[in-house]
């Protein structure tokens, strides 16, 4: 249990220095205070709770490794120095003296701009660097065009991705090669220049996502995809634990889109832990018997979203005994995203007392499911989240998360007996007072169907009442979510702080809110999923939060889709114009490319259908604005440009902004993107919309 006068000694320093004053409090933060760098990411605490290392970047200098010294988090840390050609983004303890760093670079390839990520391996003292990837016979070439040393005899860029850090082994991690699928066990302490790779795996394209087994012997379960009876099938398969056959479980066809997932396997080694929905709205964790083929009743189940991981212990003081490995808790995918509900005593009691010394408050929310409309009552934050996002392995020591919608992620250590610190704030520079709120709401879609959504109002003290210009945000996707918390693109709360309110519709083919919302997407682009959308502005008119013909619409990727839909759809939408970011704009042509393999098109393809906006573009009625990185592999620029081009020739309003660099996924976009696109959105709203300035 936590000493609270530890708590209070603690923190008391560090956030009573974060106050402002009150005039300061109304001023909107800029695109570049969105677009900085975030002063620290990535947090990370070794096996053994004696250090923490973290990437830092300090008044949007290039990103740097911190690594502090636990025993005194009052002193500075050791740094080690980033490269702006390669740059750093992500870190994590391998073992108490191992680091796994991750990093990115621009890329020029086969006349392609693209980006490239390499995967690294050094000491908490940044000492050396090596290069994770496969050997290969004969020379290589090192792309990198930096200093560091790096093998002439590994595969490409270093293409390895992390499965296992098996903290139950004092120096093997174990690997995947991005080309191959193969699974390695690398010895990380066998060499500083060449490390030792063991493969214990061989990929294949018919065979993914393998799991580990229990005491890092071998790999026990595996999934493929079929075709039985000419039906694309997920196949899961299982090794028996007593022939070492491997033997088919489960079939799934795609069609259903049934989930099945082997999470963990146990002590006993016929028992397995598996999140399936057999057949219902989400997944729960059930216990299942190889020999008996039989399901037990569930673990673990949530009224509202579906369970995703099982959390175990890696307390080698537990040694080999029945309770090695225990189950701590169970991992759903909830409101803010990846939650925890703690089995283990312990855990709980220290989360619920940590939740407590940093403030968190929690309230009360109805859930109207979609199936049946069985109303389910669940707590949900109410201004932020304290999370536990890492223990060290005798679970004494921990890292932990306060993240909200108007709090960008700030991280603390716990360490029993002696209480919590502050690590540091991602944005300090962002003041929550010209922030908007965000709270958790459905509306009723034209046909009844329940829709979740975010809706982010501006701070009523600086805004008045409302009701207030608005924008409907739809995400990417579109089999994908948004999560109650800090949003890193600025797109809600850059708004809100400047008089909008901003509602993030979770459409008809989103996915963590049920299977009866997710397949209601089907065949529906650019008709029923931007219906909607479409509702959503009418729920805020109605409301009295959106005034009606000052509403725009702005998504990206799928979300980028849905505003070339709310172009072409001008006449029965709500919009007053529509921005579209990197977005999709031929759905026949999409179709083609969704997947990799036949089977990953079979999976999805046969649900991307509906309204066309390439066939479209001349009946668009409503001013648009595309952007578009000139580094997106994801969706090739000549989507933003072909639909540009389109429109210009039939002489509709649009606008066309190239964002040099910008890949499609948020990890490869600099400052520079962030802040290019707020400036961007909020000119065209103003000046070619014709919203109020602010």
């Amino acid at each position: 249990m936590l000493a609270k006068n530890h708590l209070t000694r603690a923190l008391a320093g560090g956030l009573l220095a974060a106050g402002v004053s009150s005039a300061a409090l109304a001023a909107p933060p800029s695109a570049e205070d969105f677009g900085a760098r975030t002063r620290i990411s990535s947090v990370s605490l070794s096996p053994g709770g004696t250090h923490v290392a973290a990437i830092i970047a300090v008044n949007n200098t290039t990103p740097r490794i911190a690594v502090w010294d636990t025993s005194d988090m009052t002193r500075p840390p050791k740094i080690i120095p980033g490269n702006p050609d390669l740059e750093f983004r992500s870190v994590r303890f391998l073992k108490e003296d191992r680091l796994w760093v991750g990093t990115v670079q621009n890329f020029e390839a086969d006349g392609g701009r693209t980006h490239a990520y390499r995967s690294l391996l050094t000491d908490p003292g940044g000492t050396f660097f090596t290069t994770l990837a496969i050997p290969k016979p004969g020379a290589g070439k090192d792309y990198s065009g930096v200093s560091y040393e790096v093998q002439s005899s590994m595969r490409g860029f270093g293409g390895m991705s992390l499965v296992s850090a098996l903290p139950a082994d004092p120096d093997y991690v174990l690997a995947s090669d991005a080309e191959t699928g193969d699974l390695y066990k690398v010895n990380v302490h066998s060499s500083t220049a060449n490390l030792s790779y063991e493969r214990v795996y061989n990929g294949s394209d018919r065979y993914t996502a393998p799991i580990w087994g229990w005491g890092m012997k071998e790999v026990r379960a595996r999934t493929s995809g079929e075709y039985i009876d000419g039906k694309p099938t997920q196949v899961t398969q299982i090794k028996n634990p007593t022939t070492g056959a491997w033997e088919a479980h489960f079939q799934n066809q795609v069609a259903g889109r049934g989930a099945l997932e082997v999470l963990s396997f146990t002590e006993d080694p016929n028992v397995v832990l598996i999140a399936a929905d057999k057949g219902g709205e989400r997944s729960a964790v059930y216990p299942y018997s190889i020999s008996e083929r039989k399901f037990g009743e569930p673990l673990f189940a949530h009224g509202v979203f579906s369970a995703t991981s099982v959390i175990r212990s890696h307390d080698p003081a537990q040694g080999d005994g029945p309770y090695k490995g225990r189950v701590l808790g169970f991992g759903y995918e909830g409101v803010t995203g990846n939650e925890i509900y703690w089995v283990d005593e312990r855990m709980a009691a220290v989360e619920g007392e940590l939740k407590k010394a940093l403030g968190e408050k929690d309230a009360p929310f109805v859930w109207t499911d979609p199936v049946g409309g069985k109303q389910i009552k669940m707590m949900v934050p109410e201004n932020f989240q304290v999370a536990i996002e890492q223990t060290s392995n005798d679970g004494r020591t921990l890292i932990v998360e306060r993240e909200g919608p108007k709090t960008p992620p700030e991280y603390y250590i716990y360490i029993e007996g002696k209480g919590v610190t502050l690590i540091g704030r991602s944005r300090p520079q962002i003041q929550a007072d010209a922030l908007g709120d965000t709270r958790l709401i459905q509306y009723a879609a034209r046909d009844g169907l329940e829709i979740p959504a975010f809706l982010t109002t501006p701070n009523a003290k600086l805004w008045g009442a409302g009701p207030y210009p608005a924008i409907v945000v739809p995400h990417g996707g579109p089999w994908a979510r948004d999560y109650w918390g800090w949003d890193f693109s600025g797109w809600t709360q850059y708004f809100a702080a400047r008089g909008y309110a901003v509602i993030q519709p979770q459409f008809r083919g989103s996915t963590g809110w049920g299977a009866k919302l997710w397949k209601a997407g089907d065949q529906q682009w650019g008709l029923k999923m931007s219906d909607d959308n479409d509702d959503a502005a009418r729920w805020m008119i109605a409301q009295g939060i959106a005034k009606k013909g000052q509403i725009a619409l702005h998504g990206y990727s799928y979300g980028g889709f849905a505003a070339f839909a709310a172009g072409v759809r001008g006449s029965i939408g709500e919009f007053r114009c529509a921005i579209a970011g990197a977005g999709v704009a031929d759905l026949t042509r999409w179709r083609n490319f969704i997947g990799d393999t036949r089977f990953g098109r079979d999976y999805q393809g046969g649900t991307v259908a509906g309204m066309n906006p390439w066939d479209h573009a001349a009946e668009t009625s409503i001013p648009m604005m595309i952007y578009h990185g000139d580094r997106d592999q994801r969706v090739p620029i000549r989507e933003g440009q072909g639909m540009y081009d389109k429109l210009r020739a039939a002489g509709k309003p649009v606008e066309f902004q190239v964002m040099k660099d910008m890949g499609h996924t948020a990890d490869l976009w600099s400052p520079d993107n962030t802040r290019d696109v707020l400036k961007g959105v909020d000119s065209f709203l103003t000046k070619s919309c014709g919203f109020p300035s602010h």
